[in-house]
């Protein structure tokens, strides 16, 4: 377990046991598929803090959607525990990411992508680049956007003196995409995983998000 919350989670993708009434799988609620890490991280709300997640890329609020799928919560955390123990600090500006944050995402990107191509400045959130909603792997909580300026932060103190974060991240199975590196630098993802498994992961955390968690 991390902290004081235990991690004993039994096949948290198995089967759905029930149905509605339109006879459409719904998730077992029960059976956690999204974990909150924000009680994991010190001054959840300040980047002053050792450790924090705060959405700074957006409206400088905390994150909304502090989720880790629970397949690699242990891993994203010790990632997290070990930098918070090499005297670093760190600002995550986006974890999960449900379907309606995606669709935002998506439209403010088409709309720039044609604005730029007619040589207009870019408008909204400005966004370089997204996925088609459904298809982004923030959707499955395996994916975290990390503060550009903390990527390649070395570490002060402790057994990782001088590694970086990103180092540390990559560790514990995290990495940013070779193809991303230009277009979506800051985005790190589970890469123990093949395409099939991301589909499935995708699709579970969405359904369970909305479900069990009120989150659309």
């Amino acid at each position: 377990y991390v902290g004081s919350n235990p991690l004993s989670f039994i096949d948290p993708f198995g089967n759905y046991p029930c149905s509605n009434q339109k006879g459409e799988k719904q998730p077992d609620c029960d059976t956690p598929v999204l974990f909150d890490v924000s009680d994991f991280f010190v001054g959840f709300t300040s980047l002053d803090a050792v450790t924090s997640i705060r959405d700074e890329s957006r409206d400088g609020a905390p994150t909304r959607y502090p989720y880790v799928n629970t397949k690699v919560v242990l891993d994203f955390l010790g990632a997290a525990a070990e930098i918070k123990s090499g005297g670093v600090t760190i600002g995550i500006t986006e974890l999960f990411r449900p379907l309606s944050v995606q669709q935002k995402y998506y439209d403010d990107f088409l709309i720039n992508k044609k604005r730029m191509a007619q040589g207009k400045k870019p408008i909204g959130l400005r966004i370089k680049l997204a996925a088609y909603p459904g298809n982004s792997n923030h959707g499955s909580g395996n994916s975290f956007d990390l503060k550009l300026k903390y990527i390649k932060k070395k570490l002060t103190e402790g057994p990782n003196k001088g590694k970086t974060v990103e180092q540390m991240f990559n560790k514990h199975g995290f990495a940013r995409p070779p193809k991303l590196r230009k277009s979506d630098p800051y985005h790190f993802t589970y890469k123990h995983m093949t395409w099939n498994e991301r589909k499935n992961d995708r699709t579970k955390a969405l359904d369970y998000a909305e479900h069990c968690l009120g989150i659309k």
